[in-house]
């Protein structure tokens, strides 16, 4: 389960590269400096106008609730003054959108295993979340 942590991101984790850029946050792969584990960090800085911390914090709410296999992990948040780092699970591979945009015909049953993974997993429109293919 995630835990919320006052303090500096970089206290526990040490930044590496830039993985990719959504509408809310850029995303980089970083590094838990205790234990050497490689996560993914969506960094969300305040002074950008997309910035709204009620957002965030529902979808971390959300994500707490999330367990499953194919929904990545989340793993710790941190509030800092004029940051907010959201560490989670990090996946390599195809996400879901690569799979559906690179494969022209999906076989009804394997349309429906994914929509059905989705479903279970309590996916809700109202938060981003990352779905991996497998």
């Amino acid at each position: 389960m995630a835990t919320l942590t006052e303090g500096a991101f970089g206290q526990d984790f040490e930044m590496k590269d830039f993985i990719g850029q959504g509408t809310f946050a850029k995303v980089f792969r970083c590094v838990e400096k205790n234990t050497g584990r490689d996560f993914a960090v969506k960094a969300f800085q305040s002074e950008d106008e997309n910035f709204d911390p009620k957002l965030i914090d529902n979808e971390v709410d959300i994500w707490r609730t999330l367990q499953h296999r194919n929904i990545v992990s989340l793993y710790k948040r941190f509030h800092e003054d004029s940051h907010v780092w959201v560490v989670l699970e990090l996946v390599s591979g195809k996400t879901l959108l690569d799979e559906i945009l690179n494969q022209i015909v999906f076989p009804e049953e394997e349309s429906r295993n994914i929509i059905l993974q989705v479903r279970k997993s309590h996916f809700t429109d109202q938060i981003q979340i990352y779905v991996v293919a497998g």
